[in-house]
């Protein structure tokens, strides 16, 4: 019993090393950004979703704190099944603005078996990627 315990107490303490040594890196990475005077900007690309149905309704989004800059993205859905395979990409510039900015929608109609992989992809120039998001739908049984 007191081995068990032993075990335990040991395995938490590693626990507790690893996350202090992890939030420490983060801590360290803030600082150096705080030094520098800079601050790294959020930017997150976003694929929003509803499903009514055999039906996916897609909207690709970008999420930032900065603007001022023209970016360029590219939604790609790749569905596979029993007809087939099929890709349908979208793509395009925009103008990053502070918050949520919709770039673009798309419609599934996913039949049982059917499976489609969404990527969305946001560029700054011509082929620097700075964020991304993907979803994989399936069709309902």
């Amino acid at each position: 019993m007191i081995g068990r315990v032993v075990f335990c107490i040991e395995g938490i303490l590693f626990i507790l090393f690893a996350a202090t040594a992890v939030l420490s890196s983060q801590t360290s990475r803030l600082n150096q950004l705080e030094g520098s005077g800079k601050i790294a900007p959020i930017n997150r690309a976003r694929i929003g979703w509803q499903r009514e149905g055999s039906k996916v309704y897609i909207k690709a989004y970008f999420i930032s704190d900065t603007g001022g800059k023209v970016l360029s993205y590219q939604l790609r859905a790749v569905k596979n099944g029993a007809s087939g395979s099929s890709v349908t990409s979208q793509s395009g510039e925009f103008h990053a603005e502070p918050g949520e900015v919709s770039l673009s929608s798309l419609v599934l109609s996913l039949s049982p078996g059917d499976s489609c992989k969404v990527e969305l992809e946001i560029f700054e120039g011509t082929h620097t990627l700075i964020t991304h998001d993907e979803k994989i739908f399936k069709g309902e049984e």
